[in-house]
């Protein structure tokens, strides 16, 4: 794991972690595996 200078995760097992413009993590680790997330224009985990 790596993490950006603002404490950010960057990486998990070398795979790249995205955050989207209002900060939610969009592509990123959940049980081990790398996954992709979505949000709603409330900023609500969908």
């Amino acid at each position: 794991m790596t993490y950006t200078a603002a404490n950010r995760l960057a990486t998990y097992n070398g795979e790249a972690v995205t955050f989207d413009a209002d900060g939610n993590m969009t592509v990123g680790p959940l049980n081990g595996e790398i996954s992709d997330f979505s949000f709603d224009s409330r900023n609500r985990l969908v």
